[in-house]
């Protein structure tokens, strides 16, 4: 998220819509249907109108890895436009890890960037799984042989760790079952599209802090770096990332992320096509006018607005503790 006023300098492009999963947790439509170099090569172009020295590039989907050729070919027209414009261009990927083979990762070797390893269960075996994401405890396990084959090719990555309603407890425990692996990295986020009720919201806190207790940031004796903790962000729902589906259409990142369940929130956030963005700064929506979309999305009393509404809320409260954990380690 970047603050009022400041230059956009982030596109994230969905590749394809298939993937290799079928999570009901998902909210984002999966056909087979994918992006095409032009469609990719009009997005990277909007990427670099952006007024900023750096510029940051996402690969996302569906599942980004089965179509690589397009990985491939966005990676090559930017590093051309970045050597053009005297830009500096970073790269992230979100993957579940399934098709992360060694023969994937060599095709990724020198990735200038980051990978978002998404992790759909608890690494530890035996662990009851998220019966809401509908997730086997097998796949978990695919997922988790690929980390050593990850942490072997040197890419920079982290672990992000959803953390369900339905499904609290264990969180350190988790941590510290990754990090025996050699994970370094990991990020917490709380799944979106579903109500929180109060006592899952105090349950969830508390099992954010005793994590942090446990691997406290700042601190030598930590061999994990929460991202939360480490990068100052706002709540998910709010984020200002643009978003390029496979058809070229321009949406605030949350619309896409829940376009399955929220369909009258993913128009409200519909930032216009590809075709007619001249400019970044010209497409993009502040924090503000997102929040004010979404909640005008749904009537307050409706099901529906009342979950984003429930939603916007936790993460605002997520902010805070994050916030006053970073002043907390602060102190002298």
């Amino acid at each position: 998220m970047i603050a009022d006023g400041a230059s956009p300098n982030s596109l994230e492009v969905m590749l394809t819509r298939e993937c290799v999963l079928r999570c009901s947790a998902c909210r984002v439509v999966k056909r087979p249907v994918s992006m095409s170099e032009t469609t990719l090569r009009q997005a990277v172009d909007l990427l670099f109108t952006s007024e900023a020295s750096d510029v940051r590039l996402l690969f996302f989907g569906g599942e980004p890895t089965l179509r690589l050729d397009l990985v491939e070919f966005g990676m090559k027209h930017a590093r051309r436009l970045a050597a053009e414009t005297g830009k500096r261009v970073r790269f992230s990927l979100s993957t579940s890890g399934l098709l992360l083979d060694r023969p994937t990762l060599k095709r990724l070797r020198g990735f200038e960037g980051e990978i978002l390893f998404g992790l759909k269960g608890s690494p530890r075996p035996g662990r009851p799984r998220d019966k809401a994401s509908g997730v086997q405890a097998e796949t978990v396990a695919r997922q988790v042989s690929a980390l050593p084959l990850l942490l072997e090719s040197g890419i920079d990555f982290f672990v992000e760790i959803v953390r369900s309603p339905a499904a609290l407890g264990g969180l350190a425990d988790d941590i510290e079952c990754l990090a025996e692996m050699g994970v370094r990295r990991v990020q917490w986020i709380a799944r979106l599209g579903v109500e929180w009720k109060p006592p899952q919201v105090e349950a969830l806190l508390k099992e954010y802090d005793a994590a942090l207790r446990r691997w406290p940031q700042g601190s030598s004796r930590s061999a994990v770096s929460v991202n939360n903790v480490r990068e100052s962000t706002g709540p998910v729902m709010l984020t200002t990332d643009i978003t390029v589906d496979c058809r070229g259409k321009l949406c605030a990142w949350i619309g896409n992320f829940l376009e399955k369940g929220f369909p009258r929130m993913r128009r409200a956030l519909d930032l216009g096509h590809l075709r007619d963005a001249s400019c970044l700064a010209d497409v993009w929506m502040s924090d503000r006018e997102i929040g004010r979309k979404i909640v005008l999305a749904y009537p307050q009393a409706s099901r529906l607005g009342a979950i984003l509404r429930n939603n916007l809320k936790l993460e605002l409260g997520l902010r805070s503790f994050f916030s006053k954990y970073r002043s907390r380690e602060a102190r002298p």
